[in-house]
């Protein structure tokens, strides 16, 4: 791994950040290309590769995603063997403080503790998020009440996960304050105990699968016009991120014109946002 450790307790910058991601990101390449795992980058990630052949300078993010059965295929591999020796993979299944459906692959040195959050495992530190790729339908009128239920516990996760103390809101806003009040009810309400939200959003996500559907999009953002084809995933290219090669959906011009509108004209400057993630070395 190349990201060069200084050993203070201040907080990392954000080119330390992304050489840090950097180096996961080739590290999770290298592993699912050894496992014959398929990926492609996602969001800003995709974004930054058509635009900038890299990071966007101001993120500090890199996504992926996967298609569900892959996405499987390696929630079982992490169970027996390392994608590296100083990573560490989190998801909802094997740690009760983590509360997503994604995979975060964490680089074992650092630490992260986001303060919007109520709660996050120790074991957090510096990441690359992997998404998976479901079915998504064409209407409501395909299994109506799966589609609402997966709404449903997605809008409680999300309240449960950012039933933050009042201390914490950002920006002290009215608003803020109410939508926190709001939160911390429904947290009340319906504590998602042993990620039962979680385990909810991931079964009627996946009701939709992967292979019986011609559009598919990951399970936290789907709602979005984020969707791929099959084929996106089949013949997938490689595309230049910094000073690797990661995969790129086949179509990612079209992926990123739904999602982004035109994609490549930079947002106003105050529009340049950087994730608050507050990482140091352990």
């Amino acid at each position: 791994m190349s990201a060069r450790r200084n050993d203070s307790n201040e907080v990392l910058s954000l080119s330390e950040v992304q050489n840090i991601e950097l180096d996961i990101m080739q590290q999770l390449h290298l592993f699912c290309e050894r496992e014959n795992l398929v990926y492609c980058m996602a969001y800003g990630t995709l974004l930054g590769a058509a635009r900038h052949q890299g990071f966007i300078p101001w993120d500090n993010d890199i996504d992926i995603i996967m298609p569900r059965p892959d996405f499987q295929q390696l929630l079982r591999l992490i169970k027996e063997k390392e994608i590296a020796h100083n990573i560490d993979c989190l998801h909802y299944t094997n740690d009760y403080t983590y509360h997503y459906q994604v995979i975060r692959v964490c680089d074992k040195r650092t630490t992260v503790n986001p303060e919007y959050i109520r709660e996050q495992p120790s074991r957090m530190g510096v990441w690359v998020d992997i998404f998976p790729a479901d079915g998504v339908p064409s209407s409501w009128k395909d299994r109506p009440f799966d589609q609402l239920r997966l709404l449903y516990y997605k809008w409680v996760q999300l309240a449960d996960i950012y039933a933050i103390p009042m201390r914490n809101i950002p920006n002290k806003t009215i608003k803020g304050y109410i939508s926190n009040i709001i939160k911390n009810l429904v947290h009340f309400l319906s504590p998602g105990k042993n990620n039962i939200h979680e385990y909810k959003v991931d079964q009627f996500a996946s009701v939709f699968s992967y292979k019986d559907y011609d559009h598919v999009a990951d399970t936290i953002e789907r709602q979005k016009p984020n969707w791929l084809t099959h084929t996106d995933f089949d013949e997938r290219i490689l595309m230049k991120f910094e000073k690797y090669d990661f995969y790129a959906p086949k179509d990612w011009a079209g992926y990123l014109t739904r999602y982004y509108g035109n994609y490549m004209q930079l947002p106003p400057e105050e529009k340049r946002m950087t994730h608050d993630i507050h990482a140091q070395w352990r």
